[in-house]
């Protein structure tokens, strides 16, 4: 039995479910304000988690965070 760790504990891999592997969920670009890091900030926690509420809705069940720390 293989195990993936979460922020919530040990998973069995089978109990995954559909998963999306490389995700930004919130992200503050470093850049000089043009409209393109503009254009990629998600900076807001109540759309972040409207978000994923959806995507639980909609029969999602693992999501990896690949946002880098830069806040």
């Amino acid at each position: 039995m293989s195990i993936v760790r979460t922020v919530l504990g040990d998973i069995k891999v089978e109990d995954m479910g559909y998963t999306m592997p490389h995700e930004h969920i919130l992200s503050m670009p470093q850049g000089h304000g043009s409209k393109v890091e503009l254009d990629h900030q998600l900076d807001s926690y109540g759309k972040a988690v409207a978000m994923l509420e959806e995507y639980k809705q909609a029969g999602g069940g693992t999501i990896v965070d690949a946002t880098p720390k830069t806040w």
